[in-house]
């Protein structure tokens, strides 16, 4: 998925949250949301992380970023 605004997150919450599927997921996500006044705002979503994927190439641009405060790496590997 690329880059996604606040708005179409907060637009998507509420339109799956209206929909018959994941509408109990949804509407859980929705109420830890949601502010004080009962509607769903910009205001109300703090992102508190993010996860990042790519190659090793692609994470090294990463590196020494004063805006990253901590990190974890793990592996996903397809054995057979």
């Amino acid at each position: 998925m690329g880059k996604q605004t606040m708005n179409e997150f907060l637009q998507r919450v509420g339109t799956i949250r209206e929909s018959n599927n994941f509408e109990w997921e949804a509407d859980e996500v929705y109420q830890s949301l949601v502010g004080e006044d009962g509607a769903l705002d910009k205001g109300d979503v703090k992102i508190i992380g993010a996860v990042v994927t790519g190659t090793t190439e692609q994470l090294k641009s990463l590196q020494k970023q004063t805006y990253i405060k901590a990190s974890t790496f793990g592996v996903i590997s397809d054995r057979k």
